[in-house]
């Protein structure tokens, strides 16, 4: 019974991480999906070393995520409308709730992109 109500109280101490991820297509040709693991994250448009177009809008948020657990989401979803990349252009943290029972919200913007082609040489 005691082992129980401790691990109740962890759940509740800890509270449960959570990101959901809305794309707006925004692709004039249609792209195949590709695999999340292909994406690459970026922390603003200056941190993007290649040319690139801009395909779909990436809206998340969720509850006690770090940036791993946002990052993932993000590759996932757009990986799904066949996306280079992710670059990050807006994010924001708010707590809410008592001490013990403390839960931080999380949202932004991002936008999916692929690759220009480069120039042989």
């Amino acid at each position: 019974m005691k082992t129980t109500a401790a691990l109740l109280l962890a759940g509740l101490l800890v509270g449960c991480a959570s990101v959901d991820v809305e794309s707006f297509d925004t692709r004039d040709e249609q792209r195949p999906a590709t695999t999340a693991g292909k994406v690459v994250v970026f922390d603003g448009e200056d941190s993007v070393d290649r040319p690139y177009r801009r395909i779909g809008a990436l809206q998340w948020w969720g509850r006690n995520a770090d940036a791993e657990s946002v990052n993932a989401a993000l590759r996932e979803e757009a990986a799904r409308i066949g996306a280079d990349g992710v670059v990050r252009i807006d994010d924001e943290a708010k707590a809410a709730g008592p001490f013990f029972w403390h839960v931080e919200y999380v949202s932004g913007f991002a936008e999916a992109i692929s690759f220009e082609p480069q120039p042989e040489r």
